[in-house]
């Protein structure tokens, strides 16, 4: 017999767990990242 299973993801349809929908579930909204300008003279 040839016959397929359906496959339930459970991470927002994806096989893996992404960053975005981490941080989605932790937050609960989007989460951007944002690049600030200290004035430091060294990394």
């Amino acid at each position: 017999m040839n016959t397929k299973t359906k496959e339930y993801f459970t991470w927002n349809d994806k096989r893996y767990h992404t960053l975005n929908y981490h941080l989605r579930k932790k937050f609960g909204q989007k989460v951007f990242k944002i690049s600030l300008d200290a004035g430091f003279t060294c990394p």
